[in-house]
């Protein structure tokens, strides 16, 4: 059964639970909430600078649990760094369908296969040799000496981008990375270039966490009763005109101390409205005060949506 989120003042309900890519779409930076280690992303300017005045490219470590925001973050980093750099979007090649495993060679240099192909499908030519080994699929580098070659590659890589007109440019997102050597090998075959890379772990990933060092470091943590009001106050301003039928105080109470990632937080603020939404079929918000909720309705269906039960309807 469709719910009809238009009566609560929504235009869809796309715009309630939507997954944030800004470097898809730009307008999606303006519906970030700084919050927690959300908040680290208004420091951006300040660490690009640092990197830009000694020509290093930038590492960061977006870690998090299932639901925190990680890969949002990462792709914000991503279209910030565009905007500060004055790169144009379809100039600033980002590839984002890289198979990941254990195996580092094999991540890396399917990478930068699709690194090529971008570049390719935009008529940026790279010189004779360079193509040869990446259209023979780097199949002939050894595990022993990739790395060396790998560097020597995007060093002429990204010599080529820059030299474009207009300025074109490449950044590296890894999701879900299985282990460290990957990292290392990304950080090692690109810091003679002027990149960015991101790579995002599980909050259980400490080996992998704990064995960086020289990475801007952002940790996406839990969030508290008081953080989830902050979280769906901005929320309901950022998408809708009416009066927000939630009271502050009792989503504190509501959602308590029970630490929450944001993707969860989000998502039971979306099947609240529609629980109600289906309890009051005929009732327009803010017409209709019967779509707001009780201390008590709030509780009680909290507690339902956390045992993976809805209240009868």
């Amino acid at each position: 059964m469709n719910t009809d989120f238009t009566r609560y003042g929504f235009k869809n309900e796309g715009n309630i639970l939507k997954v944030l890519n800004p470097l898809k779409e730009p307008d999606d930076a303006n519906l970030f909430i700084f919050i927690d280690g959300f908040s680290r992303l208004k420091e951006l300017n300040k660490i690009f600078e640092a990197a830009e005045n000694i020509n290093k490219p930038i590492f960061f470590l977006v870690s998090g649990a299932s639901g925190s925001g990680r890969s949002s973050v990462a792709k914000y980093i991503l279209s910030h760094y565009r905007k500060y750099h004055k790169i144009d979007s379809t100039r600033f090649f980002v590839p984002d369908e890289i198979d990941i495993n254990n195996d580092d060679l094999y991540v890396i240099r399917n990478w930068i296969l699709y690194l090529y192909t971008d570049l390719e499908d935009k008529g940026i030519e790279l010189s004779k040799d360079i193509v040869e080994e990446l259209r023979g699929g780097l199949g002939n580098v050894a595990r022993e000496t990739f790395r060396p070659v790998l560097k020597r590659i995007m060093r002429r890589i990204s010599k080529i981008l820059s030299s474009q007109n207009p300025p074109s440019s490449y950044g590296i997102c890894i999701e879900d990375v299985k282990n460290y050597q990957t990292i290392d090998a990304f950080i090692d075959i690109t810091k003679s270039t002027n990149t960015i890379a991101i790579f995002t772990v599980h909050e259980n990933e400490y080996d992998i966490i704990n064995s960086i060092n020289n990475n801007v470091k952002i940790e996406l943590s839990h969030l508290d009763g008081q953080e989830a009001r902050e979280v769906i106050d901005v929320l309901w301003k950022q998408t809708n005109l009416h009066k927000n039928p939630f009271d502050g105080a009792q989503v504190e109470n509501a959602f308590g101390t029970k630490n929450r990632s944001i993707g969860n937080i989000i998502t039971r603020f979306k099947q609240l409205l529609e629980i109600k939404l289906n309890i009051k079929k005929d009732s327009v918000w803010p017409e209709n005060n019967n779509l707001s909720f009780t201390p008590h309705e709030l509780k009680e269906y909290l507690r339902l949506l956390d045992r993976g039960e809805r209240p009868n309807v």
